[in-house]
């Protein structure tokens, strides 16, 4: 089913998953080095997402262990081992 025909929710949600693949990969392979900050803003402006799958995506990351939340709310790329 193509994106156009997707509701906004499910949108959304699509946008959230493929960006999660994306920075997990770019974290796990290391094109992404531990100490990164990754902000919404940024991911939101380079990706063409909306701000609410960029912070579903960093949410999984988080849940996975590969970004952690500093002191101040940035978000930056951890170890890079993802947690089983």
């Amino acid at each position: 089913m193509p994106d156009s025909d997707l509701g906004e929710g499910q949108k959304t949600e699509a946008e959230a998953r493929h960006l999660y693949v994306f920075l997990r990969t770019a974290i796990v392979f290391g094109a992404l080095a531990t100490g990164t900050a990754i902000t919404v803003r940024a991911l939101v402006r380079r990706h063409r997402v909306s701000p609410t799958a960029a912070r579903g995506a960093l949410i999984r990351l988080a849940d996975d262990g590969l970004v952690s939340q500093e002191p101040g709310g940035d978000v930056v790329v951890s170890d890079g081992s993802p947690r089983s």
